[in-house]
């Protein structure tokens, strides 16, 4: 990796940890053998290249605090890859289906501003609706 992909791979990292940790804090965090992440970007169509580079990167930073024994507790944690298609609809769709397999944190902004939007929204309904299980929207490049 070249230092720049290393420098995001740290900020990454270091962002997933704190928030691993305001969740577990908080109590949102549920006794589960991971603690799930999923990735909502492009992974297909003319965006695609952008998506793939942050979900490699989500997956090192991912990758590398497993290996340093996982969160507080050696709770692991997972990457649940989904892609977005630059779809409004299909970003709520893989949202649900990431809700569905257990995600507690939501990596997303290569989608562009409509898109991140449109799931911003969707987790503030989902989470005024769901007290206790909260999910998180880690926001990588989107404005």
């Amino acid at each position: 990796m070249t230092t720049t992909n290393t420098s995001a791979g740290t900020r990454l990292r270091a962002l997933f940890a704190a928030t691993a940790l305001a969740a577990a804090a908080s109590g949102a965090a549920h006794a589960q053998d991971t603690y799930k992440i999923a990735y909502i970007d492009p992974l297909s169509g003319p965006f695609a290249n952008v998506g793939e580079l942050m979900l490699l990167h989500t997956q090192y930073a991912v990758d590398d605090i497993n290996a340093r024994g996982g969160l507080p507790g050696g709770q692991k944690m997972q990457l649940l890859q989904f892609d977005s298609k630059l779809s409004a609809q299909e970003s709520q769709s893989a949202l649900q289906a990431a809700i569905d397999q257990g995600a507690r944190a939501i990596v997303t902004g290569g989608s562009g501003s409509s898109v991140v939007a449109a799931i911003l929204q969707s987790v503030s309904r989902w989470n005024q609706r769901n007290p206790g299980k909260e999910l998180l929207v880690l926001n990588h490049s989107s404005i």
